[in-house]
């Protein structure tokens, strides 16, 4: 080999260039060298704690969850346990003071008969077998309406509204029978037992002909029908409310009829 190939091969070896590359080159295999046994096992140690951490976190967050869903459930069934016996006693007390109403309005209105009487308290002034004159004469000043056959009187009364007294038409002009009729919405604060109540206790327990259809013969001279929870009648003899004729015969046969029966 010549000197001037050594010189020239000398001379690549030492170019800066090349120096430079070899030198960079020797860096980054140290730099990965380095990532790889060093930086990166860090790295992946750190990416495994921060997952195992997120993880734990993960763990406790559900549990927490579920403990607080376990509380809500709790407590939505201790709430609508206390709102059923809230609604339950709300419920009892209304029954209650609506009894207990009831029971004030019937004694502010009292007894709806003497004792022994037949006629309402208010109304004994015009009976049965008095002349219809008579209504005029008791209740002036009244709304008095007559007709062939009957007079409507309306009534200032706490129970009643309006008293109808049936007369013969005849010269005598005779009262045979009279209905009182409770006014509008009178039960709403005494009931729409009351009037059936007041009856009994002043007549004693009825004959029940039909349904709601009840009879009382008092004093054996006066007859009282009474067929809905607003009105009754009273009468004498054998003068009876439309359609009573019926419903008394067909209550006789079936008593016939039960007696043969049950022989």
């Amino acid at each position: 080999m010549t000197s001037q190939s050594l010189s020239s091969q000398r001379s690549w070896v030492d170019h800066p260039v090349y120096v430079a590359g070899v030198s960079v080159a020797g860096t980054i295999a140290i730099c990965i060298a380095l990532y790889k046994e060093v930086l990166l096992p860090a790295q992946m140690a750190a990416s495994d704690y921060k997952v195992s951490e997120l993880e734990r976190q993960l763990k406790d967050v559900n549990g927490q969850k579920l403990i607080a869903e376990k509380h809500i459930e709790s407590n939505k069934f201790s709430y609508l346990a206390e709102k059923a016996r809230l609604s339950s006693d709300l419920a009892s007390i209304k029954v209650e003071l609506e009894k207990t109403n009831l029971e004030l309005s019937r004694l502010k209105l009292g007894n709806l008969f003497f004792e022994g009487g037949i006629y309402p308290s208010s109304f004994d002034k015009v009976k049965v077998g008095q002349s219809v004159s008579a209504v005029e004469k008791k209740f002036e000043g009244f709304s008095i309406k007559k007709e062939d056959g009957f007079v409507t009187v309306e009534v200032a009364h706490p129970f009643f509204g309006s008293v109808v007294y049936y007369y013969l038409d005849d010269a005598s002009q005779t009262i045979y029978q009279i209905m009182y009729m409770s006014k509008y919405g009178a039960d709403s604060s005494v009931g729409s037992d009351y009037l059936q109540v007041q009856l009994e206790q002043a007549f004693g327990e009825p004959l029940k002909m039909a349904e709601d259809k009840f009879f009382w013969k008092v004093q054996s001279e006066f007859n009282i029908f009474k067929d809905d929870e607003n009105s009754f009648v009273i009468s004498t003899g054998n003068n009876r409310p439309g359609g009573w004729d019926r419903v008394i015969d067909r209550y006789w046969k079936s008593i016939a009829a039960q007696k043969e029966a049950s022989k």
